[in-house]
């Protein structure tokens, strides 16, 4: 796979937010493709507010995709979803393809995960992280000469005793 540059626009809450809608109204969509030919699509109240106690009035609760008053109705809902971040659908996929492509994440899981060698480099990291004071005290015996106090602080930070 060929790497994406990492200098695309980052897509927001809001941006996930409206791309998550879209996707469930296209999954509702999908739904229409079963034997059935017939399915619900949620109006956008209801994706905005899905624990509402009533649901709202929705002429696509039987959502034939032969009818074009439907098909108008269910075209409407996604350009009013659009129109809440316009783009959104790219900086969401774009984004999600950039990682794939750059190694960020491990196409080998079957779930969401970081790449292995981002989790090698963090457990290196972290490996540093601890060793970083002992380091810097090394390097400070080094400039002052001073191998005598260096040589006791390693026996303290390994504790080695005497």
């Amino acid at each position: 796979m060929t790497p994406i540059p990492m200098t695309l626009a980052n897509a927001d809450q809001q941006d996930t937010d409206t791309a998550i809608a879209i996707g469930g109204l296209l999954n509702d969509l999908d739904d229409c493709n079963s034997a059935f030919r017939h399915c619900s699509i949620r109006t956008l109240e209801s994706i905005d507010n899905p624990d509402a106690e009533e649901e709202p009035e929705n002429p696509l609760e039987d959502f034939d995709p032969e009818d074009g008053e439907h098909c108008k109705i269910l075209v409407d809902r996604l350009l009013k979803l659009l129109d809440r971040s316009p783009g959104c659908l790219n900086r969401v996929l774009w984004g999600y393809s950039t990682l794939r492509s750059n190694n960020v994440i491990d196409l080998e899981c079957d779930h969401l995960a970081f790449h292995p060698d981002i989790v090698a480099a963090k457990e290196k990291a972290e490996h540093y992280d601890i060793a970083r004071p002992l380091l810097e005290r090394c390097l400070q015996a080094l400039r002052e000469d001073d191998f005598p106090s260096l040589r006791e602080d390693l026996r303290q930070h390994l504790q080695l005793g005497t």
